[in-house]
């Protein structure tokens, strides 16, 4: 897990539950077809998509319709929410906003001959 945490800047690995840590930890060593992941927590949603994985999120409201279930839910829980917190992770990939810079391997200097 501590492997996952080094993405992540100071503030966003102490946003991340240790339970959803776990999990995001799993996701990223899965291999193939790893399954959805379904929470209700908007920083663990950013963590995701900080990991570049935020093609396995999933609303519990998507699941209950998968199954044939409608059942009012708090907005935590709907898809719209998801795709909200969803949103904001990606920007926050793009712009290196959660996580910790990638180091450039140093390029050797070419001497002038």
């Amino acid at each position: 897990m501590a492997e996952t945490l080094s993405h992540f800047d100071a503030w966003m690995s102490q946003c991340i539950d240790q339970g959803e840590l776990e999990a995001l930890t799993l996701l990223r060593h899965w291999g193939e077809s790893p399954p959805e992941f379904c929470t209700a927590d908007a920083k663990a949603c950013e963590a995701l998509c900080l990991l570049d994985l935020d093609h396995l999120a999933v609303s519990l409201e998507e699941i209950l319709r998968r199954v044939g279930r409608s059942v009012p839910l708090n907005e935590q829980f709907q898809q719209a929410k998801l795709e909200e917190w969803l949103e904001r992770g990606r920007l926050n990939r793009v712009q290196g906003i959660g996580t910790i810079p990638k180091k450039e391997p140093h390029k050797k200097r070419r001497s002038k001959s």
